[in-house]
């Protein structure tokens, strides 16, 4: 029987102990590493598959198994974010969830948080570890509102070059200048929220999967 150490499912302050993982494998025989991958591998964490990779290029056995466990990990991960999703708005999930690290709260809470939604540790600690791409995506989104609105802000500018006293075109313009300065002003103040955001997530040292 697989101790839980060598599943990845031992934790140190509710994150995967990876220096013991490696040690349980490493301590581990060809045989009950290639059993372990064969009949317990979609048991296993993320994490605890990419060491066991690792183990088995170091002593050459066949990874052939290792292709289909990710795959298996991944459409484990889909599924649960679209139970979240059905629960809630995923988005609004998001929003909630960078807030919380925007002002400070740790993984450890967060981690709790998801867990109390009905996700388990290894989806929950997936999710923390994808915040840190998700809060870069937001932050390239609100980018591009930056830019959209002072392509509007010097189009207003432009029109009252074109034509200043004719009214309608004044009008026209006016809008657009404040439209543009607003819409510039929020997509400026997002991009400092996830700024913040960014540099307060500390991602998991864990090595990446199969390639």
């Amino acid at each position: 029987m697989v101790s839980a150490q060598a599943k990845g499912t031992k934790q140190v302050d509710g994150m995967v102990d990876h220096l013991l993982i490696k040690k349980v494998y490493a301590g581990m025989s060809n045989d009950e590493l290639l059993h372990m991958s064969r009949y317990e591998g979609k048991l296993l964490t993320s994490a605890a598959i990419t060491h066991l990779y690792q183990e088995f290029l170091k002593r050459k056995l066949d990874t052939s198994i290792f292709p289909s466990l990710r795959a298996y990990k991944v459409a484990e991960y889909q599924k649960s974010l679209q139970q979240l999703s059905q629960k809630n708005d995923i988005e609004s999930v998001w929003v909630h969830f960078l807030d919380a690290k925007y002002k400070g709260k740790a993984d450890q809470e967060i981690l709790q948080d998801l867990c109390a939604m009905g996700l388990d540790y290894q989806v929950s600690y997936d999710i923390i570890h994808s915040m840190k791409a998700k809060a870069i995506e937001l932050h390239e989104a609100h980018e591009k509102t930056v830019f959209k609105g002072l392509v509007l802000f010097l189009f207003g500018i432009g029109l009252l070059f074109i034509n200043p006293t004719h009214i309608n075109m004044e009008t026209i313009a006016s809008c657009c200048i404040i439209l543009g300065l607003m819409k510039s002003i929020s997509g400026l103040s997002s991009v400092v929220r996830y700024d913040r955001i960014v540099s307060h997530i500390q991602q998991p040292k864990q090595e990446r999967l199969l390639q």
